[in-house]
């Protein structure tokens, strides 16, 4: 068991690798886990070893830790929309650290300002972290969660709500939005925006920054929803090309394609309008539809019930009697 200083103590330490000798100096930590020692580098990053790996541990008086250098928040404009944006994951706010070659998330309005300049000409930004998850991880109490935030963010006197969200199961997210506010007959009191990206912002064909555009100037300037097709919205890549987004019926689209930028389509329908941007800012064109009556503006969206199991199946060759027993059996609603 190593004598491992109390989290804080400035230390330097001798590790023994499979390269050879290596030493550190930096503040210890808390272990990470069973029988590991961890450090808080100078520059910042942690970092952690078997505890047999500790050859020596020599307690500093002091070391001199990287100075953090992130800006100052950058001031927004009081008189545009505000906006709130929810991050639940993937990409799309994310940022490139080229120190360490690693792709991590930001949150802070500031943050999201300097990676994408444009926005501080279409909204003022909030920005809450729901969470950092695979799509495929997401279930009914993620939706809930966001149902609740984008009630408190209409409460809190924003115009629209922009969800960031991993692509793959985006669209089931999005039309879970869609029912929790309009399922019910009603309408939500302001714009809510699904978006994401296919390709990360470390590749130079990354979609990530003009799908955020176009997600945040529709949260912010479109039209008001009806609550018929528009309670919630998909917006990402028309086309492989830039220059328009499509904004998709959260509850008719879907994606058909693993890495195209214009992956989701609608379902038996037209897209409800388009994001144009050619470079002299972001300009919504509506599509021709039948134009529908506003319903009444519902107080809260309805929430899902988490206790609810449904067993699924694929219909093919290897859809056997016995599975099919086995989820009556197991208790499936």
């Amino acid at each position: 068991m190593v004598d491992w200083p109390e989290p804080g103590t400035p230390v330097k330490v001798v590790i023994k690798t499979w390269s050879g000798m290596v030493e550190h100096e930096g503040l210890a930590l808390p272990p990470s886990g069973p029988k590991l020692v961890t450090l808080k580098l100078v520059n910042g990053y942690n970092v952690s070893y078997p505890e047999s790996y500790l050859e020596s541990i020599e307690v500093l008086d002091e070391v001199h830790m990287a100075e953090d250098d992130t800006p100052p928040p950058a001031p927004q404009d009081e008189t545009l929309p505000l906006v709130h944006l929810l991050h639940a994951g993937g990409t799309i706010a994310s940022k490139v650290d080229y120190a360490t070659g690693a792709v991590t998330a930001r949150f802070e309005p500031h943050e999201l300002l300097d990676a994408v300049p444009e926005l501080r000409s279409v909204a003022r930004i909030r920005a809450v972290k729901l969470g950092n998850m695979w799509s495929d991880d997401i279930r009914p109490r993620h939706w809930n969660r966001m149902l609740k935030a984008t009630e408190e963010a209409f409460a809190e006197g924003a115009v629209g709500v922009v969800i960031t969200h991993g692509t793959d199961t985006l669209h089931l997210s999005a039309a879970a939005l869609g029912y929790g506010w309009a399922g019910a007959g009603g309408r939500p009191p302001g714009r809510i925006v699904i978006t994401g990206s296919q390709r990360s912002p470390d590749r130079g064909s990354s979609d990530a920054a003009e799908n955020l555009i176009a997600a945040v100037h529709w949260a912010a300037h479109g039209p008001a929803p009806t609550g018929y097709r528009d309670a919630s919205v998909v917006i990402l890549h028309a086309a492989s090309s830039d220059g328009s987004c499509a904004v998709l019926p959260g509850v008719a689209c879907r994606k058909y394609h693993s890495s195209r930028r214009d992956a989701f389509k609608p379902i038996n329908q037209d897209a409800l309008a388009f994001v144009l941007n050619d470079g002299g800012g972001p300009v919504i064109e509506m599509a021709e539809h039948e134009p529908a009556d506003a319903r009444v503006e519902a107080i809260s969206p309805m929430l899902f019930d988490e206790n609810i199991k449904i067993a699924q199946f694929i219909a093919d060759a290897h859809l056997q009697p016995e599975l099919v027993k086995a989820g009556i059996e197991g208790g499936f609603d």
